[in-house]
């Protein structure tokens, strides 16, 4: 998974605020220290299969995404009523970050992996759908380290931790690395 940083959550929990949708979702709302964007799909926590999906992270070679978050939508999900940030499209670099992630772990844990959406899931569990697409006011975030972590507790308890050694860090955005070059010239 990808997390926003601290200073990127603040900022979206504010315009939660400003607009009344903390409120509206009460108790459903996540914790914002667990607001992700899904890279994988989700495993057992079986210690074969963290080891496979350490040697899978140790494989991945991909651009950090620049995201450029400016919305809230929502949509039914197989568990309930899902709320998510989302980008104004979807960066170039996310499919190839997306694709190299589930190789990696497809070719380590012999499991194929789904597609995944540009998002940052906010809940699972409103009680309501959106009537429409909310603007919040933009934020950028770099997507530059994809974490393993495990989930525990339930409810307003649960949290996810990042497993040992479960952390890489991402190669540096398309945009930069250009310029780094053209910087040589």
């Amino acid at each position: 998974m990808g997390r926003p940083s601290a200073a990127v959550r603040d900022y979206l929990s504010a315009e939660l605020d400003r607009l009344g949708l903390k409120q509206r979702l009460g108790e459903a709302l996540f914790s914002p220290v667990n607001w992700h964007q899904s890279l994988s799909d989700r495993f057992e926590d079986d210690p074969k299969v963290i080891d496979q999906l350490l040697r899978a992270g140790s494989m991945i070679s991909a651009r950090a995404v620049r995201f450029r978050i400016d919305r809230i939508e929502s949509r039914l999900g197989p568990d309930g009523v899902h709320w998510e940030f989302k980008p104004e499209r979807t960066p170039s670099d996310f499919a190839a970050l997306v694709q190299n992630v589930g190789s990696v772990v497809s070719l380590a844990t012999r499991r194929k992996q789904g597609g995944h959406s540009a998002h940052l899931t906010i809940s699972y569990w409103a009680t309501e759908h959106l009537p429409r697409m909310v603007s919040i006011r933009p934020i950028e975030w770099v997507l530059n380290e994809v974490l393993l972590v495990r989930g525990s507790g339930s409810g307003s308890r649960y949290h996810y931790d990042v497993v040992e050694g479960g952390r890489w860090n991402l190669l540096a955005p398309q945009e930069e690395a250009v310029n780094k070059q053209m910087s040589l010239l």
